[in-house]
């Protein structure tokens, strides 16, 4: 039994669209697809790849644009099964070594999300959130702010439990 649900492949923002690109995105995708036969997000942050044969190419490979805060990326009836949010936050804000506490609190930014998840959630199958370190130092805590702004969905955390330390 499988136990990948989604499989990422982020390309960073210097990367783009070009004839080698698109060629390599397009063998990396044929390649995967040996590897794994569920679903594929692929985050392309770069406006050069915002083209209709890029999302033709995702869509052929059942792969989705990844949307994030900082390049949100409209859905579409074509990748209805599935929608992928990564709340990425501002890394100038946030010093790497300063990680684990809140830092910028972004419960009104995070009501938000809930709120364009309750509406995506009409359109879509499956829905996955990543939230990073940066978005406000503390993902834990944005996870579980988000988890009480969705709970009138029924949303699955599988996987996700709060780990309490006594101290």
């Amino acid at each position: 039994k499988q136990k990948i649900g989604i499989v990422l492949l982020h390309f960073p923002y210097k990367l783009q669209n070009t004839p080698v690109t698109f060629q390599f995105l397009k063998d990396i995708l044929a390649i995967s697809k040996e590897y794994h036969t569920g679903d594929f997000a692929v985050s392309l942050t770069n406006r050069s790849w915002n083209k209709d044969e890029v999302k033709q190419l995702l869509s052929d490979h059942s792969a989705v644009l990844v949307s994030s805060d900082k390049h949100p990326v409209m859905s579409t009836m074509r990748d209805k099964h599935l929608y992928y949010l990564r709340l990425l936050g501002d890394t100038r804000l946030i010093r790497s070594k300063d990680l684990g506490n809140v830092y910028h609190s972004r419960e009104n930014d995070l009501q938000h999300w809930a709120n364009h998840l309750k509406i995506i959630n009409k359109r879509h199958q499956n829905i996955f959130v990543s939230i990073d370190n940066h978005f406000s130092g503390h993902p834990i805590r944005d996870l579980t702010i988000l988890s009480k702004q969705l709970q009138d969905l029924k949303v699955d955390f599988t996987g996700f439990k709060i780990i309490q330390k006594n101290v």
